[in-house]
């Protein structure tokens, strides 16, 4: 039995090792083309690709994933990244936004994506989380996800590398958010920076935007402490204390150190004095 089962075990492929997307951001950002750099913690061995006007499907080989969502504020150009595993352990890895044409090239470490027809207008904010709490497609003039495949395209390998890529600004003024806001423009996938403008925009009063900034975070990385924390915040002030009480302490399971829990643990203790 025991040089059966040793035999089976080496017939049986290895699964490739989980990993994920690491960084995103746009490079030579302009009305009509822009670059958009997709970085992960793995490397996968080989990608595919289909794709439509405002669509782009890429199946990393090699790569397994956790399924992620993220929906950047801006809306410059995309719009939506969604990534998922398959049975075969792949990554599939989705986009949406505002393009004409899409092209992928595989690199050292990630994938770099050449869009073309790029519309650069900002969209308005909007709820992420549905009544039933799962993650949905937040923008009014997103397209609803087609599944039906788009014309496939050959995907070319490329030295692509991220030393060639370098954020270009987006400037955000008017605001008295207009720093957090600027930093969120010329990196719109960093969670901590979206955390950050949400902070700012709670601080100043304009708390719908920034607990769907919070809830845009969360919906990416469910454990986010700064999130969890400031939409915690937000929830108790509205008198909701059920979904603070829940996210106090999604934070302190999430904390980096003793002090940042003891402030989760301390601000949910403070609901149960109410």
């Amino acid at each position: 039995m025991l040089i059966l089962a040793l035999a089976l075990l080496a017939l049986t492929p290895p699964e490739p090792p989980r990993a994920g997307l690491a960084d995103a951001w746009l490079v030579n950002a302009a009305e009509g083309s822009a670059d958009l750099w997709l970085a992960f913690d793995g490397q996968p061995s080989s990608i595919s690709a289909s794709s439509d006007e405002g669509r782009l499907e890429l199946v990393l080989e090699g790569f397994a994933c956790e399924a992620r969502e993220i929906l950047p504020p801006s809306g410059r150009p995309v719009t939506r990244l969604r990534m998922d595993g398959n049975q075969d352990g792949a990554c599939i890895l989705g986009l949406e936004g505002h393009w004409s044409d899409a092209q992928a090239f595989l690199g050292e470490g990630g994938v770099l994506i050449a869009l073309e027809g790029v519309t650069m207008a900002a969209i308005a904010l909007n709820p992420v989380l549905s009544a039933g709490g799962s993650p949905v497609a937040a923008n009014a003039d997103t397209p609803s996800p087609d599944r039906s495949a788009g014309d496939s395209q050959p995907v070319r390998q490329a030295n692509a590398s991220p030393a060639d890529a370098r954020p270009t600004a987006l400037t955000a003024t008017g605001s008295v958010c207009a720093d957090s806001a600027s930093r969120l423009e010329d990196t719109p996938w960093d969670l901590n920076a979206m955390s950050a403008h949400a902070d700012c925009l709670a601080g100043s009063g304009a708390t719908t935007d920034a607990a769907t900034l919070y809830e845009r975070v969360l919906a990416f990385e469910p454990g986010h402490y700064g999130a969890a924390l400031g939409l915690a915040r937000l929830r108790a002030a509205q008198g909701d204390t059920a979904a603070a009480a829940a996210l106090f302490q999604t934070a302190a399971d999430s904390a980096r150190t003793d002090g940042e829990a003891l402030a989760a643990r301390s601000a949910a203790d403070n609901l149960e004095d109410r």
